[in-house]
């Protein structure tokens, strides 16, 4: 399967086609075919997925996710703000990362 901006953006963001149907507010089927390549990905929706990237990436930053005290469920990300379970991880581990990265740099 060919890598395309959105399939990337859809991945970084930790959103199944599911997921990213429902976030979006498109088909699964629509997913699948921008991830494709099938059909070009409208510029609205690339820009709806890079708003959540890089809203992932300021909570990660600033720690506005505990990876130690995780949601169960959708409903419970969604209660933080996320639109799912995956959105909250990919941002829940990045901060990890960024935490991580911090304490080796001082060793």
């Amino acid at each position: 399967m060919a890598m395309t901006l959105f399939r990337a953006l859809v991945s970084l963001a930790g959103l199944t086609h599911r997921e990213a149907a429902a976030y979006l507010g498109v088909s699964v089927d629509a997913v699948k075919s921008w991830s494709c390549g099938r059909n070009a990905c409208r510029p609205e929706i690339l820009h709806e997925m890079i708003a959540l990237v890089l809203r992932q990436e300021r909570a990660a930053i600033t720690l506005r996710v505990d990876p130690l005290h995780p949601p169960q469920t959708d409903e419970a990300a969604q209660a933080f703000g996320w639109p799912c379970l995956g959105a909250w991880w990919a941002a829940a581990a990045r901060a990890l990362a960024y935490g991580l990265e911090g304490r080796n740099a001082q060793i």
